[in-house]
């Protein structure tokens, strides 16, 4: 089940950029633009001993040539729980993080 969830995800973000990248290998070639994504640590609720709830926290990275395209911001507004959380630039490419509940 979670890996279809995944799965998912991964689908609705190539709506955005095609090359998306789920937890790469530090050996890995990548294209850019460019989504990478990572699992954090989920978001829970605890009842009774037990997990009330329990929601899948991904942090995205936008890799891009050039600032301000919008993929991000479209990523924000097409996500209800997501926010852009840092903007920076590392080697010459333009990174935007965002924190997903998904």
């Amino acid at each position: 089940m979670m890996a279809n969830k995944r799965l998912e995800l991964a689908t609705k973000l190539e709506e955005f950029c095609p090359n998306c990248y789920y937890q790469p290998p530090s050996d890995i070639t990548m294209k850019y633009p460019c989504i990478i994504y990572n699992k954090d640590t989920p978001l829970q609720s605890k009842a009774n001993d037990f997990n009330y709830i329990s929601i899948d926290k991904y942090i995205l990275t936008i890799v891009e040539h050039k600032a301000d395209t919008g993929v991000a911001e479209r990523i924000r507004d097409a996500f209800k729980t997501a926010r852009i959380s840092q903007k920076y630039i590392a080697d010459r490419l333009h990174h935007t993080k965002i924190e997903l509940y998904f």
